[in-house]
């Protein structure tokens, strides 16, 4: 018998068995298909449902803007289970998601005819839409919508919205008129019961240009209806006009020495008729644009200019601003010029005191001086980008601007038709007065904030802006 087995050798294949590319292709559709599918949901957006006390005409489809902008869709429209509210979805874009926050107003856009004119003409010949005003709150998915068209209700930066009390409707309505001189100035947005019903509160927005005239003694006032005066001269009729006859209006006054700017929210009382006096009362206060944050008061610093009378030794002191500058300081010549007789005159500022005499004068431009005083390093100081001069017309001489008069924290407006031109400055109309401490106030152009002279004051009293030539480029 040989060694060699007769046994057949087996034949082995290996374990790896191949997908075949029929399964390849299906599994490379299903993971298309699921991305579509995902892809798709990511960008269907956000569901936000608004109970509506009314549809007003709303349909499916209709568009959901906010500053009239297009942001979304309505998706559905139904009836609450009580029957008592619609409730409306809003199927929003996601890239606008985020402005889905509570404190957000909703309310549908329709032809409106209120006291305040037409509204939503837009929605005359076309479909009705959403309109939102986006809250500042955490997110949020449920809203109550406004019955008021928003339309009625939003409000601008800068607006000031304020509560007055009243003991009876004074025949207010929402929409009335706020004026100020019979100017309009703002709109009643709400008139209701106190929450203990003690007042008729009415919500009123004023517009951000008059807001600053709205101060701590401003006295409001009822100017709806037709006033009869019986008198042996017959009868006079008085008749703020005729908006405020129909919708119902509200004035108000403010004092020269009025006190602080009001914030939102502040209350004030109303009353049913304006005093004599309050019609009288002619205060100073910037208005528009310029004065909603964009300009702030120039770095000016309290100095004074002291010394001892010839009679009696009495102390004597000149008050006044100066300008702490990039490159020096700015200051009114008359408030380093002691009288003749003065005695151990001293000009005092923060964080120093010397003689007028030793006092280094860099430049002296018509009554202004530039001056080099040791102040403290963290005093601040005005950029010589941010002085301008006077605004000159096309021939050279200077053009008349509505002006702004630092004395404190905030300005006074100098109308253009209040000055009157001279070389080197302005003369300012005396029926403007200023206080003598008033002296070296920055004055700066309304428009753009930037550094126009100094308030110089006379020795009649009256004021004058004396110019400031903006440094060579």
């Amino acid at each position: 018998m040989s060694g060699r087995s007769d046994v057949p050798e087996a034949i082995t294949e290996s374990s790896t068995r191949r997908i075949s590319l029929a399964w390849i292709v299906p599994l490379i559709a299903l993971g298309v298909v699921l991305l579509v599918i995902i892809r798709a949901w990511s960008e269907r957006g956000v569901t936000v449902t608004v109970d509506f006390p009314r549809g007003h005409g709303l349909e499916t489809g209709n568009a959901v803007r906010l500053r009239d902008i297009e942001i979304g869709r309505v998706s559905d429209l139904r009836l609450a289970d009580d029957g008592d509210v619609v409730q409306a979805e809003l199927l929003i874009a996601p890239e606008f998601a985020r402005f889905m926050r509570e404190g957000s107003r909703f309310s549908i856009q329709r032809p409106q005819l209120g006291f305040g004119g037409v509204q939503g003409l837009d929605t005359l010949l076309s479909a009705r839409y959403v309109q939102v005003v986006t809250g500042d709150g955490p997110p949020r998915r449920h809203f109550v919508g406004l019955e008021t068209p928003v339309f009625m209700s939003e409000r601008s930066p800068g607006d000031l919205e304020l509560i007055l009390q009243a003991d009876d409707r004074s025949g207010m309505r929402i929409g009335g008129v706020v004026t100020y001189r019979g100017m309009p100035a703002g709109r009643i947005r709400s008139v209701e019961l106190s929450a203990d019903a003690a007042y008729i509160e009415a919500r009123v927005v004023i517009d951000a240009r008059y807001a600053p005239l709205v101060r701590e003694k401003t006295r409001f006032f009822a100017t709806s209806g037709l006033a009869l005066e019986l008198s042996l001269a017959g009868i006079r009729a008085e008749l703020d006009s005729l908006e405020t006859m129909v919708a119902g209006g509200i004035g108000f006054a403010t004092p020269p020495l009025a006190g602080r700017q009001v914030e939102a929210g502040g209350r004030f009382m109303l009353a049913s008729e304006p005093q004599d006096d309050w019609l009288a009362w002619r205060p100073r206060v910037a208005i528009g644009e310029f004065n909603v944050g964009t300009i702030t008061s120039p770095p000016a610093i309290r100095a004074a200019l002291k010394w001892r009378s010839s009679v009696f030794a009495l102390r004597r002191a000149r008050m006044g601003w100066i300008l702490p500058i990039e490159d020096g300081v700015l200051a009114p010549r008359s408030l380093l010029e002691p009288p003749s007789s003065a005695g151990k005159p001293r000009f005092e500022f923060e964080g120093g005191s010397v003689e007028p005499g030793d006092v280094n004068v860099l430049a002296d431009q018509r009554g202004i001086l530039a001056l080099n005083l040791d102040l403290p390093e963290d005093t601040p100081r005005l950029p010589l980008d941010r002085i301008r001069g006077p605004r000159r017309g096309p021939e050279g001489p200077p053009e008349p601007e509505l002006l702004l008069a630092w004395t404190g924290s905030e300005p006074i407006a100098i109308a253009a038709n209040n000055l009157q031109a001279f070389e080197g400055g302005f003369h300012i109309d005396p029926a403007l007065a200023f206080a003598r401490d008033d002296l070296g106030s920055p004055i700066t152009a309304a428009e753009g904030g930037l550094l126009v002279g100094l308030l110089v004051i006379e020795e009649d009293g009256r004021g004058k802006v004396a110019f400031i030539s903006p440094p060579s480029r």
